[in-house]
């Protein structure tokens, strides 16, 4: 048998061998020997490094258990290999992957559902059966839209139809969610520059909409859990089913978000900044 073709892990062109660090048969490098995200390069760097980095911030529990989803929330996982010794709450949390991974880092695009570094893998229904049971203290989930009731539609938009996945049973059961998402795409650019961040063209796409074309996670269904939304350039926690605006980034004003959103949120009072080691480089 051809050993490339029965080596794969998984659909990734990088994976075409056999890579023994998603196996656990070889531990990855540390984290201080990790490489960052880039700020620069495909895939949204800046954007997208700026709103991980920040999402990170978001954990308040030492030890805590952490999801992450497909699609955005994969940069969380990556900065807090690398940044997340800033937040001293990340301190012995336990990453957790709706595959069935405990532990690691995990990985996303075409390598989502497995983890470098890991420590256990279950069968995919024992995990969800333990995410179901209220497991996840706090859950990064990724945004296809949302509208101003905080709903959140990842399952049928722009055309397609990715499915619901975990999304469903995560969203309604986990502590914490944890929304993150840029605010608009298609062709985003950004920067930093001397500690803020600079919109060099603005995304063609907004994601925030008067009216999603469906609801996965209805805002209803929050009860008296923390429920926010993570951007680049913002972070919205959902109050009473309305959107409101907590915190701006450096060099972001209010009508950065506004004028890029289907509507407007309500303002909290004591609007707040991102922290400044986000935007150090």
């Amino acid at each position: 048998a051809n050993s490339k073709e029965h080596a794969a892990v998984t659909y990734a062109a990088a994976d075409e061998e056999y890579d023994p660090t998603l196996s656990g048969e070889l531990k990855p490098l540390q984290a201080a020997q990790m490489e960052e995200l880039p700020w620069e390069g495909p895939r949204n760097a800046c954007q997208k490094r700026v709103m991980a980095h920040r999402a990170l911030f978001e954990v308040k529990k030492p030890k805590a258990v952490l999801n992450f989803g497909v699609g955005s929330p994969e940069f969380v996982a990556t900065m807090m290999a690398s940044h997340g010794h800033q937040n001293p709450d990340l301190k012995g949390f336990m990453a957790t992957v709706e595959s069935g991974v405990w532990g690691g880092v995990p990985q996303g695009g075409l390598r989502f559902g497995t983890s470098t570094g890991f420590e256990a893998i279950v069968p995919t229904s024992t995990m969800m059966d333990f995410y179901v049971g209220g497991g996840i203290d706090y859950a990064f989930l990724g945004v296809g839209e949302a509208d101003a009731c905080g709903n959140v539609n990842v399952s049928n938009f722009a055309g397609r139809v990715p499915g619901v996945g975990g999304f469903a049973d995560i969203s309604a059961n986990a502590k914490t969610l944890i929304f993150t998402a840029t605010l608009t795409c298609g062709n985003l650019v950004t920067k930093v520059e001397d500690g803020k961040l600079i919109i060099v063209q603005e995304g063609s796409i907004q994601k925030f909409k008067k009216k999603i074309d469906e609801i996965t996670f209805p805002s209803t269904s929050q009860g008296h859990r923390r429920v926010c939304f993570v951007t680049e350039r913002c972070v919205m926690e959902l109050r009473n089913q309305r959107l409101v605006l907590t915190e701006l980034a450096n060099g972001m004003s209010v009508d950065d978000v506004f004028n890029n959103m289907e509507f407007k949120p309500d303002v909290a009072e004591n609007l707040k900044t991102y922290d400044p080691r986000i935007f150090q480089r």
